[in-house]
């Protein structure tokens, strides 16, 4: 079930406003401590009180605290009369998508180049146990021609072997995709711009596929590939919900991982998303947290399409996340609803 939010409830608890932002700024322990602090101490009226906890179960969720959450389950049980949330540990990789250290996880590293395939060559080996592989692109530092061609070639084959691929900070290789390639120049490789499309296709972000497939044929003097709608793999399939009070359009725009900096390739595909749309949801579940350059990037998009009259809901952001959009000013913009307690 679906609450929507429609006001502040920092009057009554500023704590809540307090650990949000500790929490945006990636000060935990710092937000943790404030909460205990409050539930301890502060004086709070039953709504306040709850909102507290929900926060504070959502920081234990975070840091992987199950015992200290368990713990505090009992006190609000005995609080309220009422059974508290259950326990799911998000304390993993900056993904939730990712859990760092299993055999399925693999982080390609430094200079993404023909000695690269000592890397690949463990990638095969974890694809031969694994079905689901969760590959981090946030450790390489550079690109060139013989690595990318081989995470193309691999990549192709992971495909058609039907394994399930879980792509972390692929906005980092993009980047770097993006920075080694220039409109017009044809000097440039051109498995650049193949990866780069490849990539776009895998995250869903059509608008980026279409305006680099128009740079590429500029370039090459040759047709623009075609966009084709990729299958569902497990970093796009939206979480699965029960059902809601609520009339929730099926092809929201779902956001993930951790949100941090301008943020722009998200926040531009966001726009493009919303399209000729005149309801945009905006689903915030699997987002762990948000930093406060990316919420300002953020609350910019949201107030740009606002002023084009669409009608924008954000959709389950966690607690800590919920606290700090509503300290941000987005109920002035949008609709907040949150997961129901």
């Amino acid at each position: 079930m679906m609450m929507e939010v429609e006001q502040s409830p920092f009057a009554a608890a500023p704590v809540l406003e307090e650990a949000a932002i500790l929490y945006a700024n990636g000060q935990d322990l710092a937000a943790l401590a404030a909460l205990t602090d409050a539930l301890q101490n502060a004086k709070m009226p039953d709504a306040a009180a709850r909102q507290t906890w929900f926060l504070l179960f959502d920081l234990y969720e975070n840091l992987g605290r199950r015992d200290e959450f368990e713990t505090s389950a009992l006190d609000f049980a005995v609080r309220f009369e009422t059974s508290p949330p259950a326990y799911h540990d998000r304390s993993g990789a900056k993904d939730p998508a990712l859990v760092t250290g299993g055999g399925q996880y693999f982080a390609l590293s430094g200079a993404l180049d023909a000695a690269a395939d000592k890397q690949f060559a463990q990638l095969v080996k974890s694809a031969a146990r694994n079905k689901v592989l969760r590959i981090e692109f946030g450790k390489i530092e550079s690109v060139a021609a013989a690595g990318c061609t081989l995470l193309m070639e691999h990549l192709t084959a992971f495909k058609k072997s039907g394994h399930d691929l879980v792509f972390s900070n692929t906005e980092h290789l993009i980047k770097l995709l993006n920075g080694a390639i220039e409109t017009g120049r044809r000097s440039d490789p051109e498995i650049f711009w193949m990866l780069l499309l490849e990539l776009y296709q895998f995250q869903h972000m059509q608008a980026a596929f279409e305006e680099t497939a128009l740079s590429y044929c500029i370039t090459y003097e040759v047709s623009p590939p075609s966009w084709v709608e990729p299958a569902k793999s497990v970093s796009s399939t939206p979480p699965a919900r029960g059902p809601t009070t609520m009339d929730v359009p099926q092809d929201a725009f779902y956001l993930k991982g951790e949100l941090t900096g301008p943020c722009d390739l998200v926040f531009n595909d966001v726009a493009a998303h919303a399209g000729g749309k005149a309801r945009l949801v905006i689903d915030m579940f699997s987002v762990k947290r948000i930093d406060f350059i990316a919420a300002g990037a953020f609350l910019n998009v949201v107030q740009t399409l606002r002023g084009m009259a669409k009608e924008i809901e954000i959709r389950s952001p966690s607690p800590l996340l919920a606290a700090l959009l509503v300290s941000m000013g987005f109920l002035n913009h949008v609709r907040l609803t949150q997961r129901g307690k």
